[in-house]
């Protein structure tokens, strides 16, 4: 019997050894995965409990044959992670960014499409979507963001330049596709003066 197949079978039969053996041999990774998807280390903390009280409940469906132990685990994190954004962004409720998107130091809630934002947001790379909403939902400022990630300011506001841009892009293309004879636009963009950018 290799270590895996007396590790499973001894989960399933509920052993406290077990699971501790387990857990400890697999929470930093765990952890970590999800701290680099969500914007606090108490969410990582929380989730990473779950993906953990998940996996007790489950293991009994889990199947060797089908994959390993490790990648049923982090199919259980994928979720786990999946289901916490989309929580998250629902909650932030009727929040969109608007104003001239070539200008988004105008960047301002509004009631609008709150769904389509979700969905550009979800479209973007996770450091990108998290940066605009550390900024522009969590009024989070550009020093407190470089703590966060471990990285200069000057970095920091490159990297909010980039996500803009990347917003930008994906606004006008969910705009477009929404504009038509009998509907409506996505949002009004506010009409806004860009003197001074580059």
């Amino acid at each position: 019997m290799t270590d895996d197949t007396k590790l499973i079978h001894d989960l399933k039969q509920q052993s406290a050894d077990a699971w501790t053996v387990f857990y400890r041999s697999r929470h930093v990774t765990v952890w970590r995965f999800v701290r680099g998807r969500v914007t606090c280390r108490q969410t990582a903390d929380d989730i990473t409990a779950e993906v953990f009280m998940c996996a007790l409940r489950n293991i009994e469906q889990f199947n060797p044959s089908h994959a390993s132990i490790d990648r049923w685990l982090f199919g259980i994190v994928r979720n786990t992670v999946a289901a916490h954004l989309r929580k998250h962004y629902r909650e932030q409720d009727r929040l969109i960014f608007t104003g001239d998107p070539t200008n988004y130091e105008t960047v301002e809630k509004s009631y609008q499409s709150h769904d389509e934002v979700t969905h550009i947001l979800a479209e973007m790379k996770t450091i990108e979507r998290e940066v605009l909403v550390w900024m522009y939902q969590e009024n989070t400022s550009v020093r407190e963001i470089a703590c966060r990630l471990n990285r200069t300011e000057k970095a920091v506001e490159n990297l909010l330049y980039r996500a803009r841009e990347h917003f930008k892009v994906r606004y006008e293309a969910h705009k477009q596709k929404d504009e038509s004879p009998h509907g409506t636009q996505l949002s009004q963009v506010t009409e806004k003066s860009t003197a001074g950018r580059t």
